[in-house]
């Protein structure tokens, strides 16, 4: 209960297996969300004519996208960063599977509002360039390597100055996410990222 931050009571739990780095051991994702934030979700795609087999939460849904790009189900680890406007969800996949989900409560908005630079210490910029780092770097410390690849999405104005900046802040160049085709009308986007 003291790693969620908000009332357990009130929450909905799930979790998937991850990459195991050990045949001894195995290691998992688990994602919490308020039971008032599905029922939001739930809400808005009833009156969009939609009925959904399964939510999957933003950073989650990261994880999936192995299915329809080939080159993230390899070896890795991938990083994929996927940039909002207040906030980005960041997944690492390694070997076809998730092994990390977490959403940063900073986006494209606090990058733009810095002028493209990291910004004063406790700015959105600042605080998005810092979490991103501490990410890869908690997750080096379980003994896997740095990504092959780094993936953006989102609202990144076609890539060039959020790419820019993120590149700064992780001292890697990241590519642009190219989704697939999508199948009935290029709705694919809008239903992994809603």
């Amino acid at each position: 209960e003291s790693l969620i931050p908000f009332d357990a009571a009130d929450t909905l739990l799930d979790h998937q297996l991850a990459a195991t780095l050990e045949p001894t051991k195995i290691r998992i994702v688990v994602c919490a969300v308020p039971r008032a934030r599905v029922r939001e979700r739930l809400t808005l795609l009833e009156n969009a004519g939609i009925d959904p087999d399964e939510l999957v939460p933003g950073p989650a849904a990261l994880g999936g996208l192995v299915t329809l790009i080939p080159t993230l189900a390899s070896n890795g680890p991938h990083l994929i960063v996927n940039v909002g406007a207040r906030r980005t969800d960041v997944a690492i996949v390694r070997q076809g599977k998730l092994e990390l989900a977490r959403t940063i409560s900073a986006g494209a908005d606090d990058v733009r509002e810095a002028g493209f630079q990291e910004g004063p210490f406790g700015s959105g910029a600042e605080r998005l360039s810092r979490e991103l780092k501490q990410t890869l770097a908690s997750h080096r410390m379980h003994g896997v390597d740095e990504p092959v690849s780094i993936r953006m999405a989102g609202d990144v104005d076609g890539g060039a100055p959020i790419a820019d900046w993120l590149a700064h802040a992780l001292g890697r160049t990241p590519v642009l996410l190219e989704l697939p085709e999508a199948p009935a009308g290029g709705t694919l986007y809008r239903i992994l990222f809603l």
